[in-house]
């Protein structure tokens, strides 16, 4: 199984893509890239983020670390490639916690859902491990080298060197050390509960003769109690006969005070029966109130009427007064078109046609010329006839241009007299006259069109404003007859309305004491006769019942202590059953402390297999990691030994013993805890599914030599496992480079530029 490409929301990367290929994968990149973060995207896309974990000191939840620096929730998605087909993984969520609670996975090639797939089991099922187990073994970072013990990477180890049972020492152990506090943890358990419960006997025991003391006192209590309820009662008795008088003296007033507004009432409603409805009286009201709001109206229109009559009259009379009168907007504008017609065609008669004068001067140069001509040939006829011609064209030029000129003059006058006629200069001024003529008889006849719409609405109005008035008064005359004006008539429904409220008011009244007076508790007859009155104690009755209040919670009180006193004995009982109890529960304690020793043996017991069976997987893993330590170490570093917490310690062929790790350097010490990884990489992960091994700044504190030594190392492991090196050095790929299978991410500073 290999990943082809990650996309992320997920801390400071904002839908960012990183795109991977199987074998050895090395992402050179500055420091605050985001080579951390996308380390934990990885493990996130496949085990999820605990919504549980909260933030500790120094260190936050990784909801809370991992949350987009843009404020948008998380998500991406995971390409890996598993059993041949490549499969798309997706986590997303809305809510800020439960962080890619929203899982789907299906293959890219069809678009089905992967089936049996699940937020929950993606990872247990593509990688073949736990969470815990794949961050202690794959997971490998700067500051994570170092293993911890869990249950889940116990049982993992166990079951792979053992016969294959999953099971944990720890667990086991933890098991039986909780069976074991149940029974006795300090001061708690149920061995010192049962020695507690023996103290409780001994005490009950003395409480029996107590109660029996205190229960004596309590009846002797209960009988002066008695009598001091007996005398309260009597006095009670007497407040009670004289509120019964009392009762019977209100319920007379009460019934002469419903007498009384039952006559009011008759009174009023005689008055009614002569009203209308007051729905039509508040009819009345609004036709008046309308009435007199149309009122100002209509005055308003009046005089917009006499406006628009005495405008359209002004102007009618400065109509009669223009050329265009009586005439109508077209006619005008027909009559001012053909007037400028008349003046242009006059125009063009005027015009001066300087062709006509040429051809004329050239007939006479032509007649001169002809004259030369013959005389110079000495034709004496035709030598005369030429000049004949000559003299009668050349007389002819100065007549011709003396009628143009007599008739250009009549032209020009006759267009004078028809710019005269109209006032104007020039003939274009006509039009002028003809368009504001036409203007004025539009405005004019739109005043007329007001003139009318407003005399129409008048008339409607003035209807309207009478229908109203015969309604109001219609409405008006059975009851107020005497009412001639609208605002009568509306004052008329005014006092009818009130008339109608002051009834509801004294039937509501009359019901409400009628009801007052029926809900009274009826008085015995012999109390309403009794003529001694009945004086009341000096005590107020409020007192007496705080007294009989006291009282009973004194008599409860002692009734309380007597039974509690039947009770203690009860539950005491006699000194026999004490004494069968006691010797119960010492059985009971011996047999609990029987099992408490028991238990400590089977810890024993457990812890001696444990011993066995670590003997059984210790020199898998001690040999497995020791081969890792020695390619690491270049040979330096043969014999590697791990106990079972998983604390390492290393020796060379000259130590006589094993150095701790924390005996070694960093670097050193980075080299020991990278090679048990790996070791239990092998162990832990399944060869079938080939989880992918990650590595996170791991090798920054290792020398050159034995950076080299360990890259050797990791790309023969990356033949057939995919691993990611993240690295904020250049020194792994530039050892790497150009060897097979090793594919090169070099970031340039900027996130946005990454060369392959």
């Amino acid at each position: 199984m290999f990943i082809q490409k990650m996309t992320a929301s997920f801390g400071r990367l904002e839908q960012e893509t990183l795109t991977l290929e199987a074998g050895m994968n090395v992402i050179c990149a500055p420091n605050e890239w985001g080579k951390s973060t996308w380390s934990a995207f990885l493990v996130a896309m496949f085990y999820g983020i605990d919504p549980s974990q909260r933030n500790k000191k120094g260190v936050l939840a990784d909801k809370n670390k991992f949350q987009p620096w843009n404020g948008m929730p998380m998500s991406g998605t995971l390409e890996c490639v598993a059993d041949g087909r490549t499969i798309v993984l997706e986590r997303s969520g809305k809510r800020s916690g439960t962080p890619m609670s929203q899982f789907s996975a299906w293959y890219r090639d069809t678009g089905d859902p992967v089936p049996k797939l699940t937020g929950d089991n993606v990872g247990q099922t593509l990688l073949g491990v736990e969470r815990e187990v794949f961050v202690r073994s794959a997971f490998i970072g700067e500051t994570g080298l170092a293993i911890g013990q869990t249950p889940e990477l116990e049982r993992r180890i166990a079951a792979l060197v053992s016969s294959g049972e999953d099971t944990s020492f720890s667990e086991a152990f933890a098991q039986l050390n909780s069976w074991k506090n149940r029974r006795k943890h300090n001061k708690t358990g149920l061995i010192p509960e049962t020695s507690t419960q023996l103290i409780e006997i001994e005490k009950d025991l003395r409480l029996v003769e107590q109660s029996k003391e205190r229960m004596l006192q309590y009846q002797v209590s209960l009988e002066s109690i008695a009598r001091s309820e007996k005398e309260v009662r009597e006095k009670l008795d007497r407040w009670a006969a004289a509120e019964q008088q009392e009762k019977t003296a209100k319920q007379q007033a009460a019934q002469s005070a419903f007498e009384a507004a039952a006559q009011r009432f008759d009174a009023v409603d005689r008055i009614k029966q002569t009203l209308p409805r007051a729905d039509q009286l508040r009819q009345g009201q609004e036709l008046g109130a309308t009435i007199a709001a149309q009122m100002p109206m209509l005055d308003q229109q009046t005089k917009k009427i006499g406006r628009l009559q005495e405008e359209i009259t002004q102007r009618n009379e400065r109509a009669k007064e223009g050329i265009f009168e009586g005439k109508s907007p077209e006619d005008a504008w027909k009559q001012a078109q053909a007037a400028v017609e008349k003046c242009k065609e006059l125009d063009r008669k005027a015009v001066f046609r300087p062709w006509v004068f040429a051809l004329l001067c050239f007939v006479v140069f032509a007649s001169i010329a002809a004259v030369v001509i013959l005389s110079l040939q000495k034709a004496a006829f035709l030598t005369a006839l030429g000049l004949v011609c000559a003299a009668l064209v050349s007389a002819a030029l100065p007549i011709i241009l003396f009628i143009w000129y007599r008739k250009r003059t009549n032209v020009l006058g006759e267009r004078a007299s028809v710019c005269r006629i109209y006032h104007v200069k020039q003939p274009e001024e006509i039009l002028e006259q003809a368009a504001a003529y036409r203007e004025w008889q539009v405005k004019t006849e739109q005043l007329n069109l007001q003139l009318q719409e407003a005399l129409a609405e008048q008339e409607e109005r003035t209807g309207r404003l009478g229908q109203m008035e015969a309604q109001l008064f219609q409405l008006t005359l059975p009851f107020a007859p005497e009412a001639k004006t609208v605002a009568q008539a509306m004052e008329a429904c005014s006092q009818g309305l009130s008339t109608l409220a002051l009834w509801e008011r004294e039937q509501l009244s009359m019901e409400t004491l009628q009801r007052q007076w029926e809900a009274m508790e009826p008085v015995p007859a012999e109390v309403g006769k009794t003529a001694v009155a009945v004086a009341p104690p000096q005590e107020s009755k409020l007192q007496l019942q705080e007294e009989g209040k006291r009282l009973q919670r004194e008599k409860t009180r002692c009734l309380e202590g007597v039974a509690m006193s039947k009770g203690e004995q009860a539950i005491g009982g006699d000194v026999e059953a004490l004494q069968a109890r006691h010797a119960s529960l010492l059985s009971q304690r011996d047999a609990l402390e029987e099992e408490y020793e028991a238990l400590e043996l089977a810890q024993t017991i457990l812890n001696d297999a444990h011993q066995e069976l670590q003997s059984r997987f210790s020199p898998v893993l001690n040999e497995k990691a020791s081969a890792w330590m020695a390619r690491f170490s270049g040979g330096k570093y043969q014999d590697l030994r791990l106990d079972r917490t998983f604390s390492a310690s290393v020796r060379t062929e000259e130590d006589p013993i094993s150095r701790p790790d924390l005996m070694l350097s960093a670097g050193t010490m980075d080299q020991l805890y990278l090679a048990v990884r790996l070791a239990i990489c092998e162990l832990a992960l399944k060869e079938d599914q080939q989880a992918p091994l990650l590595l996170d700044d791991a090798l920054i504190r290792f020398d050159d030599v034995r950076l080299q030594y360990t890259l050797d190392a990791l790309y023969e492991a990356a033949q057939t496992r995919q691993i990611l090196l993240f690295t904020c050095h250049g020194r792994e790929a530039a050892y790497l480079s150009g060897k097979a299978q090793v594919h090169i991410m070099q970031a340039n500073g900027s996130r946005e530029t990454m060369t392959l």
